[in-house]
């Protein structure tokens, strides 16, 4: 789901706008609500929410249309804010897939970089289930090994998805279908004591679940704030809501929906928040792209700005879950392939 390599706490005063939607501090009334159809929602979570949209008025591109190649070499497709001039340093280049992450013929998705880059942690389909996996390396210049999936209480029969690493590296969300939960996918939280400690038994995040679909939910540094996405009371497919609490030792309060440009009557989802609480990147299906885009969008004196597509790395195929590496220099993200799989892409930040 970040004044890119500052450590400190989200910092943005919050009140709640009288149409029940969040809004930091001097943040105008929703903006982003364009348009009257549900956008396509088509991976990890948002597959199942897919079933509860009222209306799809974009068509996949696994079916038709320009389709990316294995390698992210396809032609850009920036429509998803229209006229991006002045978009600043959102430019990526040399978009690769991690090959030793990636299974042919499986999904793998949701990735999550730990903050000194040595833990990549993502969800795949590769054990004929849904599980989360995890690939390592010792230092940042060597190559990724080869992936492993974490052993239970993390992993069970059920389907466990959407890793989301805490700054620190001691704290996950994921979201599960497994038993004790709301009977579709739930939040849960993992913890460990150290980094070179094992996972314990997932929490169950009974304050942020309906029983509706919940997932990529990711922790601010200081883990008082969460932002996540759900199909809950919105028409069409997962809006982003944040929740809130006073300490990490707390219950979160009551999940609100992000007012401002976050969200959308199409699909927006997948968010990554910085430690600063200075940028969102995200996904959206807005503005008449063929799918889902990757998008960020800055804050200036407490308010959302314009959300800005990210040049370089979207095209007419399905791009979600961004993941922005601490120095801010290189984003990993997901993206849909002709052969209807999903896999891991990185790309670099251009100079």
């Amino acid at each position: 789901m970040r004044g890119v390599v500052s450590c400190a706490s989200l910092v943005l005063a919050a009140c709640v706008a009288a149409n029940g939607d969040y809004q930091p501090a001097g943040a105008e009334a929703l903006g982003g609500d364009e348009g009257s159809s549900a956008g396509s929602s088509t991976s990890g979570l948002n597959d199942d929410a897919a079933e509860g949209s009222t209306e799809a008025a974009i068509e996949s591109t696994d079916d038709e249309g320009p389709q990316p190649s294995s390698t992210g070499s396809d032609e850009s497709d920036d429509s998803t804010t229209g006229d991006t001039e002045g978009a600043g340093p959102w430019v990526f280049e040399g978009v690769e897939q991690l090959e030793v992450i990636n299974a042919l013929g499986f999904d793998d998705d949701d990735p999550s970089l730990s903050a000194n880059g040595l833990e990549l942690y993502f969800a795949s389909t590769r054990s004929g289930n849904e599980d989360v996996y995890v690939a390592t390396r010792e230092t940042v210049g060597d190559p990724w090994s080869p992936p492993m999936p974490l052993p239970g209480p993390v992993n069970t029969m059920a389907r466990d998805s959407s890793p989301e690493l805490s700054l620190d590296g001691l704290s996950m969300t994921i979201s599960s279908d497994r038993g004790g939960g709301l009977g579709n996918l739930d939040l849960f939280l993992v913890t460990r004591p150290a980094l070179d400690q094992p996972w314990g038994a997932p929490v169950h995040l009974t304050e942020l679940n309906d029983s509706n679909v919940d997932g990529s939910a990711v922790l601010t540094s200081d883990l008082t704030r969460v932002f996540f996405c759900s199909i809950r009371g919105v028409v069409g497919n997962e809006d982003v809501f944040v929740a809130e609490r006073k300490s990490a030792d707390l219950p979160f309060g009551e999940p609100v929906r992000l007012g401002g440009e976050i969200n959308s009557d199409y699909f927006d989802c997948n968010p990554w928040i910085d430690p600063t609480g200075s940028l969102m990147l995200f996904s959206t299906s807005r503005g008449g792209v063929t799918d889902s885009d990757l998008v960020v969008v800055e804050q200036e004196g407490g308010s959302f700005g314009a959300v800005v597509s990210i040049e370089g790395v979207n095209t007419t195929a399905r791009e979600q879950d961004p993941w922005l590496s601490p120095d801010g220099n290189e984003l990993y993200f997901s993206r849909s392939l002709p052969t209807d799989e999903t896999h891991i892409f990185r790309a670099v930040r251009a100079p």
